[in-house]
């Protein structure tokens, strides 16, 4: 740690003078990563720039220790993950709601009133963290039905990818389920490809936020890729909501 603080302050001192103003080392998990990360990173490349820009994928436990371990500047991660800490700071994002989705003709869509209970049934394709995440946000929104609720903490994925793309792939060629937001999804379910699941799970959500070390100065550049990450989050949160409402 006191290597740690040592490497910051003579960081600081360079970015006081003008160096390392071009490059940033950033992390973020699958979803935010596919949901927003491109937009953002394609904000910052600009015609003679001398930014060099490094994207690592890891998962939000992942972040947290990279950003500790000063591999990262700036984490994009579910701030859930993050204990109670004065070390690194945590700026909020928007809220994505989850949807169930399967295949086009899966058996779930002949049933009227679907429930819950039905839909675990069938095989979960997600990532190696959901799990755990499913478990907490079950745990949090207190089922009415304690059966259901312990049957969800034990609903892990069947196939663990950490890709959209392949989430979205295999479901489509199988009777597996995934969790996506609506955007993700939008193309396939427009083509007749994916459909989503009418079963409400409103506690079904995932939150983002901009993590970094609370006593590390920012880059010039990483303060426009924080702005750029807003950006690019809140034009996505507004899709979010209009293909919410259609």
């Amino acid at each position: 740690e006191v290597l740690g603080v040592a490497g910051d302050m003579e960081r600081g001192m360079g970015l006081m003078q003008g160096l390392h103003l071009g490059d940033l080392r950033v992390g973020a998990g699958t979803f935010p990563s596919e949901l927003f990360m491109a937009e953002a990173l394609a904000r910052l490349a600009l015609p003679e720039s001398s930014a060099r820009i490094k994207l690592v994928q890891d998962e939000a436990p992942g972040i947290i220790a990279r950003l500790r371990r000063r591999e990262i500047d700036v984490g994009i991660a579910d701030p859930n993950w993050l204990e109670q800490t004065t070390d690194i700071r945590a700026e909020p994002l928007s809220t994505y709601k989850g949807v169930l989705v399967v295949r086009a003709g899966h058996p779930l869509l002949n049933i009227r009133d679907i429930q819950l209970e039905q839909v675990i049934t069938y095989p979960l394709i997600s990532t190696a963290s959901s799990a755990t995440r499913l478990a907490q946000m079950a745990r949090q929104a207190k089922p009415a039905n304690r059966k259901l609720m312990s049957r969800l903490e034990h609903w892990g994925p069947t196939i663990t990818v950490e890709s959209v793309t392949m989430m979205k792939r295999i479901v489509a060629m199988s009777d597996g389920v995934t969790l996506l937001s609506r955007s993700l999804i939008k193309d396939e379910v427009k083509r007749g490809v994916l459909a989503i699941l009418p079963v409400a799970v409103p506690w079904m959500s995932v939150s983002f936020a901009v993590l970094h070390l609370a006593h590390r100065t920012l880059s010039p550049l990483g303060e426009a890729f924080i702005a750029a990450i807003r950006k690019a989050d809140a034009a996505l949160y507004a899709e979010e909501v209009r293909l919410s409402r259609k």
